[in-house]
């Protein structure tokens, strides 16, 4: 397995701290989103399913980010590791480009595609 150079390890580096400071700022601004709600007049129910849309919304964004950082943290794991870059399902090299694409990535594509298509998939709902 050829390593990654210096130079590929470096711009995978600058990915990383990008994709970590994205996930802290949404993680950031969910967590802290319910003090700037405004509060609506009222007690209807629009007003409490409006609240706890909000609050679904929230809970969900944090625990994207919270994926999005824990997936972070085990990237770097296997940088330091010298893990980073080879496949958890075939140990072949994954393509520096997939890296580029998805910094994260522990698969190659054709892993990735037998696991999606193999495992049930959580159902996330996209904001």
């Amino acid at each position: 397995m050829k390593p990654l150079l210096k130079k590929q390890k470096a711009q995978l580096t600058v990915l990383l701290n990008q994709q970590e400071a994205a996930a802290r700022s949404i993680l950031n601004r969910a967590v802290g989103h319910r003090h700037d709600e405004p509060v609506l007049p009222g007690n209807g129910q629009g007003d409490r399913a409006y609240a706890e849309q909000v609050v679904d919304r929230d809970l969900a964004l944090a625990e994207h980010s919270a994926r999005e950082l824990d997936s972070v943290a085990q990237a770097r794991c296997r940088l330091s590791a010298h893990t980073y870059g080879i496949c958890a399902g075939c140990h072949t090299d994954i393509s520096f480009a997939r890296l580029v694409a998805c910094p994260t990535a522990t698969r190659c594509e054709g892993c990735q595609e037998l696991y999606e298509h193999t495992h049930d998939q959580p159902s996330h709902t996209s904001m």
